[in-house]
């Protein structure tokens, strides 16, 4: 059992240094509390993970059949994504999942399992705590689960929820945005909002400064999302301007509609940005061009290429283009799964920026994806 510091150094797996063991530890008067990491076993490099297909937890449970956990639940509860990590991190405890642990560039220590294996081992785990075989029982997890669901929230906790349910409403969210006052004030405000932008903070908010400079007043959005992005650049457009944005699927019309100010349009659009039809219509909605284009729809090489190319034509002289997801995720890197997903987008965006003068946001060359490129097209 080793015992790893909080913050080590970069390179800390390679350093004996920080690493102690439990007597060590004890010696040293080092407490087992909040902000130490217990570590069973070596901890590898990304690209030294000895599984097929390394996956983090939370994105592993995509890949098995919910419909495992229905016995353990009330038959008119859906399974939830927490649920199945919850009942993945028992079957690890349990020994059921074969796992390793590795270390992230910035020192964060996880535990991955293996794709390839993952969605059989867990199957196997259910089927054995159901016919008891192992020492976890039914009890315990129905028991870890209720636990999960239902424990008592925090202060911090109770008051982001209460949040998320103002941002819900045109009125309230009304209410609250008289208490931002500058651009990063609106960014935490969205971050904790039922409409969370999916964006790393300092780089948004650069975004946010380049696009308040300019204050376009004609914005093209491919790629809704949660709303959370289109929601910032309605702050940092200009009082008057014209957005609309395309999603393949957009969650909340009435709600993503109502971000505009008060002699903004705003138009949320239902359908495939590359669909000829949703080009034809999109390029009506903008007879004089567009002054702000923000790619963040299919993130394969091909899709957002074809985005690229369908719609930078309507991009006028010193007019912007802004591309999310520049870094490779560490899939691409390490063939290794961790949340991050960037697809194609790095790869265009490293073709395309020497074309133009660019500047990228970007907190750390090592992160899992994220970054926003920026082009500035013309001459202006």
């Amino acid at each position: 059992m080793w015992l790893v510091a909080e913050r080590p150094p970069r390179d800390w797996c390679k350093d004996p240094a920080w690493q102690l063991n439990e007597r060590t530890a004890k010696s040293k008067q080092i407490p087992f509390a909040t902000g130490v990491i217990l570590v069973s076993g070596p901890v590898y490099q990304l690209w030294e993970i000895p599984l097929q297909r390394p996956s983090v937890v939370p994105s592993a449970v995509d890949s098995v059949d919910q419909s495992l956990l229905r016995s353990f639940l009330d038959p008119s509860e859906k399974v939830s994504k927490a649920a199945l990590v919850c009942v993945a991190e028992l079957a690890i405890d349990s020994g059921a999942v074969k796992t390793a642990d590795a270390c992230l560039p910035s020192g964060t220590i996880l535990t991955f399992v293996d794709l390839a294996t993952f969605p059989r081992e867990f199957e196997q785990f259910v089927a054995a705590v159901k016919q008891n075989k192992l020492d976890t029982t039914e009890a315990d997890v129905v028991r870890l689960i209720g636990h999960k669901k239902f424990r008592s929230p925090s202060l911090k906790a109770a008051l982001r929820a209460m949040i998320r349910w103002g941002t819900s409403r045109d009125r309230t969210l009304r209410w609250l945005e008289k208490l931002c006052f500058k651009p990063t004030d609106f960014i935490r405000l969205a971050r904790h909002s039922v409409f969370p932008p999916v964006q790393i903070h300092e780089e948004i908010r650069g975004l946010l400064g380049v696009v308040a400079s300019a204050r376009p007043k004609e914005i093209l959005e491919i790629g809704t999302s949660m709303g959370g992005t289109l929601y910032l650049l309605t702050k940092a457009a200009d009082e008057a301007a014209n957005l609309v944005s395309v999603d393949l699927h957009i969650a909340d019309e009435t709600l993503f509609s109502s971000f505009g100010r008060k002699r903004q349009h705003l138009h949320v659009v239902q359908g495939n940005s590359r669909d000829s039809k949703m080009i034809e219509s999109t390029n009506k909605r903008f007879p004089s061009g567009v002054d702000l284009l923000f790619l963040d729809g299919d993130h394969s090489y091909d899709g957002v290429k074809s985005d690229f190319l369908n719609y930078s034509p309507l991009v006028r002289d010193g007019g912007l283009i802004a591309f999310h997801d520049i870094v490779e995720d560490n899939e691409t890197r390490y063939g290794v799964v961790t949340g991050g997903w960037s697809g194609g987008v790095p790869r265009f965006w490293k073709e395309i920026k020497s074309d133009y003068r660019h500047v990228e946001f970007v907190r750390s060359p090592d992160q899992d994806g994220h970054g926003i490129g920026v082009l500035f097209v013309g001459s202006s």
